[in-house]
């Protein structure tokens, strides 16, 4: 397992599957994929945390970890 961060040069990696997005069913299904044996690249909007920097509340959680402050997730029908 590794990290690429975003850099303007092109990578090109191989793998059996992309999946978009790591959040609970991007996770999930990654997951699943590897522990079948394949090959899975997650590719994410979010810059990269090492575990330490992550925010210690739920307001800092919405503040950065959440795209809009969770607007997305709370507006619609």
């Amino acid at each position: 397992m590794s990290h690429t961060a975003f850099t303007k040069e092109n990578v090109e990696l191989d793998a059996d599957y992309v999946v978009v997005g790591s959040g609970a069913g991007g996770a999930t299904a990654a997951v699943t994929l590897a522990r079948a044996g394949a090959s899975v690249v997650l590719v994410e909007a979010g810059a990269w945390r090492d575990p330490e920097d992550y925010p210690h509340s739920a307001y800092g959680g919405m503040r950065d970890l959440m795209f809009n402050w969770g607007g997305i997730v709370t507006m619609g029908p």
